[in-house]
């Protein structure tokens, strides 16, 4: 692992606030994590917010404008990812939901909460992304 570490945005995209909301990832077409299911993230640039590069991230990576609705939680564990990189990963809406499409990070793959969950396949800690997505509808909807 480098010395130094990286941060980088994370956008957790729901089509809706339900308690199964269907979900934007990416199948990565790169190293570290080819072939496995992350969010659309990136790296911050030096002069913009983590909140301007998760959204400019979304529309880089799936090329629809997303509404950061809430932070959901950071990674910051050493061993998350081999480069180093700590993600602050934010709950986004989007009115563009279903004109997400794939670029050179990788493919577009939607699926539910559910069908999320019973999956293996995640890059770094995106896995544990959405168990904190689990607790944040739950909370939503415990009433």
């Amino acid at each position: 692992m480098p010395e130094k570490r990286f941060l980088a945005g994370d956008a957790v995209i729901l089509d809706s606030i339900t308690k199964n909301p269907r979900i934007i990832f990416i199948k990565r077409n790169e190293e570290p994590f080819k072939g496995m299911l992350a969010f659309p993230g990136g790296l911050l640039e030096k002069e913009e917010s983590i909140e301007e590069c998760t959204i400019r991230e979304a529309r880089e990576e799936v090329g629809i404008e997303v509404e950061i609705v809430s932070l959901l939680r950071v990674g910051s564990s050493p061993k998350r990812d081999p480069r180093g990189v700590v993600a602050v990963a934010f709950v986004c809406l989007s009115k563009e939901f279903e004109k997400a499409r794939g670029g050179e990070e990788g493919e577009v793959i939607i699926l539910s909460l559910e069908e999320a969950l019973k999956r293996d396949d995640f890059a770094a800690d995106h896995k544990e992304h959405l168990f904190y997505l689990k607790r944040w509808v739950d909370s939503i909807f415990s009433n």
